[in-house]
């Protein structure tokens, strides 16, 4: 259910996972692969002060869960607790080679300020491929954002053109396409792409990157319509225990509207999870 989530971008099935996991564990309440599952789905909800708690349980029962270390990691991280997280991750790359644990070792570079670092570990992720199709594509859709941004245009589309080919249709390498295509200035070809992906795979991320590449191909009515999806999306995930505060904070820091309410939705953020991207959005709404 947290698979066809993360491919749909339905958060019902999030409801769902929940749903069945703590089934799961009413039936084996030591069953250390279920409050794993608890964990990570509590890490997709953005609840990560009850992700920590889950997570380590899971690893007490079964110090060998990858799912719960990764999540344990990833929590950590959000919460501000860096050099833990890193510890979790070097231990989740140290059992194994896996997309996951060489991703979140790509992020750890990243935060670090090591871009070339980072990319050599998604390239490790890439090599380590996976059973389930789509991990394999995420992970070169996340190495071609990444090239994106290290203006490597020709490389990055060909990282995307990979995923398209392990993965037809996989709408985040077609948002991948776009883009390379705005970081060209085609706008427009990066519009009618995300329109494409808006279509298929409505969520707040695209849903704005859509409504900026309308805006920066001068198309500022088109622009608003597409924004005004943006809270809509946002209210969804809510309904299904996503915390949303820090997205639509700095949606609305960054077009300068309701910026006092704004501001006041970053600080809850920062409260709950005061990570890197929660102080990142107190600092831009207070200034």
């Amino acid at each position: 259910y947290q698979q066809l989530a993360r491919e749909t971008a339905d958060a019902s099935w999030l409801s769902r996972s929940g749903e069945a996991l703590g089934r799961a564990v009413d039936l084996d309440p030591k069953g250390a692969v279920a409050i794993a599952g608890l964990a990570q789905l509590a890490v997709t909800q953005h609840r990560f002060g009850a992700a920590i708690p889950l997570a380590r349980r899971a690893l007490r029962l079964d110090p060998s869960t990858a799912v719960a270390r990764g999540a344990l990691g990833d929590a950590l991280l959000a919460t501000g607790r860096h050099r833990e997280a890193f510890r979790h991750y070097d231990r989740l790359a140290g059992a194994g080679p896996s997309v996951g644990a060489y991703a979140r070792v790509a992020q750890a570079r990243q935060l670090l300020g090591r871009p070339a670092g980072a990319l050599d570990a998604l390239e490790l992720a890439i090599e380590a491929g996976s059973a389930i199709p789509e991990q394999e594509a995420w992970a070169l859709t996340r190495y071609g954002v990444l090239l994106v941004a290290a203006d490597r245009l020709v490389d990055a589309e060909g990282a995307f053109r990979r995923a398209l080919r392990l993965s037809p249709g996989y709408v985040h390498a077609l948002a991948g396409r776009a883009r390379v295509a705005a970081a060209r200035g085609r706008f427009d070809v990066a519009a009618r792409r995300l329109q494409t992906v808006v279509e298929r795979l409505p969520s707040p991320e695209y849903a704005i990157l859509h409504g900026d590449a309308l805006a920066r191909a001068g198309r500022p009515e088109a622009a608003r319509r597409a924004y005004s999806l943006v809270h809509a999306l946002e209210r969804v995930l809510a309904a299904n225990g996503v915390r949303t505060e820090l997205s639509t904070a700095l949606f609305d820091l960054d077009r300068g509207v309701r910026v006092a309410d704004a501001l006041s939705r970053a600080r809850a953020a920062h409260r709950a999870a005061p990570g890197l991207s929660a102080a990142d959005a107190v600092a831009w709404g207070v200034y």
